[in-house]
């Protein structure tokens, strides 16, 4: 995708105008996108490894089959956000809202999740194999065959209301 910027225009303001007009760039990695309002919008397929989503405002957004490793979605806002077969390898989402979200086979291993929120999430087949659970909260959240092995986690880790059904737990993390 070619961008023609006007002077003052930096590439990462075209693109959040590109995409809030529908437009769908294929790469985006490592575009600057902190504090962009991109309520639902469809990111199918877009590459933004490496990008800088904080304080993003993605609510409802479609985050179907994204390459997302090693973002930074530091206090973003991801509620109601679907995210099928999402990329998040690697990922910082320090205190991110994911409530009411759906993590349909994403892959959050190795993730920084230090105080996220999935309250009533829908966590299917997701991977938080080695992932930062310290501070999340898991309140009412459905983890239905879910991989949590290896993750880290600590008193203020909630999770004990969350339904969960045939998840990989790692011994302590329920008591």
């Amino acid at each position: 995708m070619i961008f023609i910027m006007k002077d003052n225009e930096t590439m990462d303001n075209v693109m959040v105008s590109r995409i809030l007009s529908g437009e769908r760039p294929l790469c985006a990695a490592g575009a600057d996108l902190s504090g962009a309002v991109l309520q639902g919008v469809d990111f199918d397929g877009v590459d933004l490894n490496g990008a800088n989503l904080s304080d993003a405002d993605l609510e409802g957004a479609l985050l179907v089959d994204i390459n997302c490793s090693n973002c930074t979605l530091e206090r973003a806002n991801l509620r109601g956000a679907y995210l099928k077969k999402a990329r998040l390898q690697g990922a910082n989402l320090r205190h991110a809202a994911l409530d009411e979200a759906y993590l349909l086979e994403a892959d959050l291993s190795s993730a920084d999740l230090c105080g996220a929120s999935f309250r009533s999430a829908f966590l299917q087949k997701a991977n938080l194999r080695d992932a930062d659970l310290r501070g999340a909260d898991f309140t009412a959240a459905m983890l239905q065959y879910a991989e949590l092995k290896s993750c880290r986690f600590d008193d203020s880790t909630k999770i004990g209301s969350a339904f969960i059904r045939e998840a990989s737990l790692p011994e302590g993390l329920i008591s």
